[in-house]
């Protein structure tokens, strides 16, 4: 069977007199019932009632509760913490990742799902990647895997190298780096630190001989390509080139809005390509920038309108038509997650 975008993990927990905690990031589907179910392998015979204000839910050992079972419907995507692990619904099975449910609520907290990229530096091509991934459940639980906790330790795993960060400390508040949730800052410093091609995998280590800045330089230039396969090394994105406007834009129309291709846009120079540009008679009319990236998270069919995310300003989707978009000159890079 096709598992779909809104694929339903339930967890079905059976009473048995043990105390446990459940912490949701999320405000889960709780419901009783009077007949055993069979467990998951992942928990032993518990219940427990819902708090909505703290979204925890607290076992109870009363024996009112014996003859009851409580089942939580967990959205694709979502994550749960039990006893302090975190799991995440992995198209339709919980996987448990290496975090403490606390640790991922301090990495990733429900209300930060993009990043801005920062003033001076460039790799928009990075944040506009991370942010449309963010928006895509496979891209999404892709990004978690990359993290590991060693007890107050963090390290973040790439092709390269596993990066740590000794106290789970990051390089706050620098306009160097991506605002954003400390997860994301700190995928980011990690990617920097192996592109700087640092001495050392200890980020303090490195910030400490060659000065953060310098490590955040290796960030410089890059292609949504390089990103998607740090983040993931069996993905194998492709790139439409800008001669190709046809199949970029029938490509598009297929895969923007399915939740498990991601779609980006890397417009090329203007003035110092104008003959390139001149020859497939294409411009820039202020919409989107020259020399930047953009990641796609939709097409309206009806009004024939593609949204697109400018991680310089993730919150405002830029809309165009087709027609509109026919006129920038781009690289379009898609990917299967």
């Amino acid at each position: 069977m096709k598992l779909s975008a809104n694929t339903i993990a339930t967890i079905n927990i059976p009473y048995n007199n043990y105390v446990k905690k459940i912490d949701c990031g999320f405000t889960p589907k709780v419901n009783f019932i009077n007949k055993p179910i069979k467990n998951t392998g992942l928990f032993h015979k518990i219940t427990s009632l819902f708090k909505p204000k703290n979204k925890t839910i607290d076992v109870l050992c009363d024996d009112s509760f014996k003859e009851k079972n409580i089942v939580i419907s967990v959205e694709n995507g979502k994550t749960l913490g039990i006893n302090g692990t975190t799991y995440v619904n992995n198209n339709g099975k919980f996987e448990a990742l290496n975090l403490t449910h606390e640790k991922f609520k301090d990495l990733f907290p429900a209300n930060q799902t993009s990043a801005t990229q920062g003033k001076y530096l460039g790799d928009c091509w990075l944040v506009s990647t991370i942010n449309t991934l963010m928006q895509k459940t496979n891209g999404r639980i892709a990004i978690y895997r990359k993290f590991g906790q060693d007890w107050d330790d963090m390290y973040v795993k790439l092709p390269q190298t596993d990066v740590l960060f000794p106290d789970s400390k990051t390089i706050q508040k620098h306009e160097y780096q991506l605002s954003g949730s400390k997860g994301l800052q700190m995928l980011e410093e990690a990617i920097a630190l192996t592109k700087s091609l640092s001495a050392t995998n200890n980020f303090h280590h490195a910030n400490e001989m060659t000065g953060f800045c310098t490590i955040m330089d290796g960030l410089n230039g890059g292609s949504q390509t390089q990103a998607l396969l740090a983040i993931n090394p069996e993905w194998n994105p492709k790139i439409i080139n800008l001669d190709k406007t046809t199949k970029q834009i029938s490509m598009i129309k297929k895969y923007a809005n399915k939740d498990n291709m991601f779609l980006g846009i890397m417009t090329t120079k203007d003035k110092e390509e104008k003959t390139l540009l001149d020859t497939y008679n294409k411009s820039f009319d202020g919409k989107l920038i020259p020399v930047h990236a953009f990641g796609i998270l939709g097409y309206d069919k009806k009004a024939k309108i593609v949204s697109l995310q400018d991680p310089l300003n993730p919150e405002n989707l830029i809309k165009l038509t087709i027609a509109e978009i026919k006129k920038y000159p781009f690289t379009l890079t898609v990917c299967k997650l």
